[in-house]
């Protein structure tokens, strides 16, 4: 037996019964600035000496500048 109703009437098991609020969150980002100045005196510091393992500061730096911008 088939059943006819408008698309509006018929429920899925997908939908719920409350409606979804889209809610943006604040985050926290003075974490994430600190953490990019302190990568940036590190590689300033790796810079001014020479540390031949300057690159392993660089994604540090670049994650943490990302994420203080609210980009990632």
């Amino acid at each position: 037996m088939l059943i006819f109703a408008p698309p509006s009437l018929i429920k899925s098991k997908w939908q719920s019964s409350k409606p979804f609020i889209m809610e943006q969150t604040k985050k926290n980002k003075a974490v994430w600035w600190l953490v990019f100045l302190a990568s940036t005196a590190a590689l300033i510091f790796a810079i001014y000496s020479h540390w031949p393992w300057l690159t392993l500061i660089l994604p540090f730096q670049t994650t943490s500048f990302v994420k203080a911008m609210d980009i990632m």
